[in-house]
């Protein structure tokens, strides 16, 4: 399976840190959002907001992802939202030339 992340928004709003948009295998998933709380940083996909006839605010999830297929998006999107910074090449010292 191809994923492919296209854009990454970072944001920092309570413990949202950004948005993303995936492509997978051609389909496109946009406002996927980038959570950090006290635990890791984890994704969230898309949902949508309705009223229950008492007030309450509910929340569903618009696209659902099959279990493997979400972590693999969410190591993805984590890998490219904060890339490990890489170690600099070890430069070789020469001895001077006689």
């Amino acid at each position: 399976m191809n994923i492919r992340v296209e854009e990454i928004r970072k944001l920092e709003r309570g413990s949202i840190r950004g948005f993303a948009i995936v492509n997978i295998d051609g389909i496109r998933i946009s406002h996927i959002r980038i959570v950090h709380s006290e635990r890791d940083p984890r994704i969230e996909m898309p949902q949508r907001s309705y009223q229950m006839t008492n007030g309450e605010r509910r929340y569903s999830n618009i696209v659902e992802l099959p279990d493997d297929l979400k972590r693999e998006v969410e190591k993805a999107i984590l890998r490219f939202w904060n890339p490990q910074p890489q170690p600099l090449p070890v430069q070789e010292e020469r001895a001077p030339a006689a």
